[in-house]
């Protein structure tokens, strides 16, 4: 959630497919906005009267999004959702190795490594908003993952971490 809430505001419609800054339009607060709100900084003055209400003038909407793009939240979001993604790989390293560990029927080291190969794949394509093509792209930190939208760029590595600790 919080990359595609980044991906709203850092985003340029013609690169991602959405138009940018659907949330700030409709008036409704995710992350980054929540946290531009609780920064409490003088300079956010004009910023926090354009957020949590409607911005359906379009010179407004333009400048929500210019503010919230240059606003050290943003920074902040991309890092709180770095936590969630090494959360997630550490919690599919000991999905792991408890196959590993105590196969069974349903759970065997290799249904489950199969598995888990989706789900790196799915997290590395949900970080990225961009999925790779093949189990190697997952792998292979030489080529890009996306170079769609930098400031949205959540841990793809901490995310193929996981194939790379494969016992």
């Amino acid at each position: 959630q919080i990359a595609d809430d980044l991906l709203d505001i850092a985003s340029e419609g013609e690169v991602s497919g959405k138009t940018p800054g659907t949330d700030l339009r409709e008036g409704v607060l995710t992350l980054p906005m929540l946290l531009a709100q609780s920064a409490q900084r003088t300079e956010d003055a004009e910023l926090l009267g354009l957020l949590g209400r409607p911005l359906p003038d379009d010179a407004e909407h333009a400048r929500a999004l210019e503010l919230m793009r240059a606003h050290p939240a943003m920074a902040q979001a991309q890092a709180r959702a770095d936590e969630f993604a090494s959360a997630a790989v550490e919690q599919l390293k000991r999905l792991r190795d408890i196959a590993q560990d105590h196969p069974t029927e349903f759970a065997a080291p290799a249904r489950v490594e199969s598995v888990l190969v989706a789900l790196e794949i799915v997290c590395a394509a949900t970080a990225n908003r961009s999925a790779p093509t093949s189990r190697s792209a997952v792998h292979d930190h030489s080529t890009p993952a996306s170079t769609a939208t930098p400031p949205v760029s959540i841990a793809t590595s901490r995310c193929s971490g996981v194939a790379q600790t494969r016992k």
